[in-house]
């Protein structure tokens, strides 16, 4: 019991580290996101934060995590990006998978998995300034509780937030969606 109290406390230490990262790296606390945000979106390129070592020995890795990730989109039917083909895009956009595993006395890990799609944008009062890396998509973090073995499937949450661009996706640049 003492155990699942204090996996229960790093999780909310977790998430409010996250949140304070969110707000304090950025004025724009919602960003506009939804399928309108997406329309004529070409590809993307995926980049996953690198795990902590810990959930790494254990068998979350971000090579697994990117290979998820591209999967499902290919799946969806949206291309994904080299470097050198984000570079070259319009907005250079890319979508960012964040993966926050930390692990208890008790062997138990506590996760957030944050994803978002970043482009260049320019500012409506000033069209000459542009920004890098602004986040035009994201989904709303996304917790859990999970063991040692059960670690790797920290994969199949990662799997349904990126279910979720891909319908967003979807619904702006289809037939429907688009007119």
């Amino acid at each position: 019991m003492r155990s699942l109290i204090l996996v229960v406390i790093v999780a909310c230490c977790v998430l409010a580290m996250s949140a304070s990262q969110q707000s304090s790296s950025s004025l724009a606390a919602v960003p506009a996101t939804g399928p309108p945000v997406l329309k004529g979106l070409s590809g993307v390129l995926v980049v996953v934060e690198v795990i902590y070592s810990d959930a790494m020995r254990d068998g979350l890795t971000t090579a697994g995590i990117q290979t998820v990730a591209e999967e499902r989109l290919k799946e969806a039917g949206i291309r994904t990006l080299t470097e050198n083909e984000c570079l070259a895009t319009p907005g250079r956009p890319y979508l960012y998978v964040r993966v926050g595993a930390l692990r208890g006395p008790d062997g138990l890990y506590s996760y957030d998995i944050d994803l978002s799609l970043n482009e260049e944008v320019y500012l409506a009062r000033n069209r000459s300034v542009k920004v890098s890396g602004a986040t035009t998509w994201t989904t709303t973090g996304m917790i859990g509780l999970s063991g040692t073995v059960n670690l790797p499937q920290v994969k199949d949450s990662v799997k349904e937030n990126v279910d979720k661009f891909c319908a967003d996706y979807t619904a702006a640049n289809t037939k429907n969606g688009s007119d």
